[in-house]
């Protein structure tokens, strides 16, 4: 894996710089994408399964079908976490970005197009 930040996208680690999304993805088009922050305290997530539960709500509001379950997802997360744990201070913020991806036409599967786990700045 590359020395800089790694984010989870389309079902992998890939590296930060290469994480690109189509400008054509409904999240830019129509802000067609449910967020969620977390937040990580002397290296220990805080309440990431509530912070879960509640992306998982909204994306059900917003018939945005992820693929995978909350299960699967805390999992990716911890990866994606845990791949980036040397870069990380001792508390940290963490974002969860999913978007139903490119639409050809009306309400589709969603194709999550980011998952990114982000350094606190400052």
């Amino acid at each position: 894996m590359a020395s800089g930040r790694v984010v989870w996208m389309n079902g992998r680690l890939v590296p930060e710089a290469e994480a690109k999304i189509s400008v054509y993805d409904s999240a830019l088009m129509s802000g067609d994408m449910v967020f969620e922050m977390t937040r990580s305290f002397g290296k220990r997530q805080f309440k990431l399964r509530e912070h879960l539960e509640r992306l998982y709500a909204g994306l059900k509001i917003l018939r945005i079908p992820v693929g995978m379950d909350l299960a699967a997802m805390e999992r990716h997360c911890q990866e994606t976490i845990d791949a980036n744990e040397p870069l990380f201070g001792a508390d940290g913020e963490h974002r969860l970005m999913l978007a139903r991806g490119r639409r050809r036409h009306g309400v589709g599967r969603a194709y999550p197009t980011s998952l990114q786990d982000k350094m606190r700045m400052g």
